[in-house]
């Protein structure tokens, strides 16, 4: 009987000394990327979408596709760690281009935070795809969504990761900014 118990004892400890740390990467909670759209002109907030993965990476690229609306362009933003594109959008030369990827939830379903301060990523801001290479002023974008709850949430988890962005342009043959967009994507 007692050979029995040190055998037990034995085998517990050999398994609970197998198992592997619930903080290693292999077993951290999901990743997820957070991706909102921001009018240009207006700077409402107009929706979001909330990506999920099945495991997590310490790096965060994004890297774009842009093909030029000589006719009818496109662009596409894809994280490169997890091999998918999260963002696809056409671009049409004098005429209006649209969102195909992701599904948008409407901005209604997010709810904004009752605080007075004003947050920023620690690490800044990164633009993702700027073609034209102009130099924009996001702030006033950024100001319409850091008091959501779920931005705030996304900060929370990784501090210190850049916050991506780009100007999605849609009409390309003109300069009217009708219909351009703000897009942040936030890894959480």
């Amino acid at each position: 009987m007692k050979n029995i118990f040190i055998l037990c004892a034995a085998l517990l400890l050999w398994a609970s000394c197998n198992k592997k740390n619930a903080n290693s990467p292999n077993y951290a909670a999901p990743q997820k990327l957070l991706v909102l759209k921001v009018d240009y002109q207006t700077n409402a907030f107009q929706g979001a979408h909330i990506f999920s993965f099945t495991h997590t990476d310490t790096t965060f690229t994004l890297e774009n596709e842009f093909d030029w609306p000589i006719d009818n362009g496109y662009v596409k933003i894809n994280y490169k760690e997890f091999n998918t594109t999260v963002f696809d959008a056409s671009l049409m030369w004098m005429g209006t281009g649209e969102i195909h990827y992701p599904q948008l939830t409407p901005a209604n379903q997010f709810s904004y935070l009752p605080v007075a301060d004003t947050v920023y990523p620690i690490s800044g801001f990164a633009d993702v795809c700027n073609p034209y290479q102009h130099t924009y002023d996001y702030t006033p974008a950024w100001f319409a969504i850091q008091k959501l709850d779920v931005v705030r949430s996304f900060l929370q988890h990784h501090p210190s990761e850049q916050v991506k962005m780009f100007l999605y342009r849609p009409s390309a043959g003109g300069t009217e900014p009708d219909g351009w967009s703000w897009i942040f994507f936030l890894k959480g």
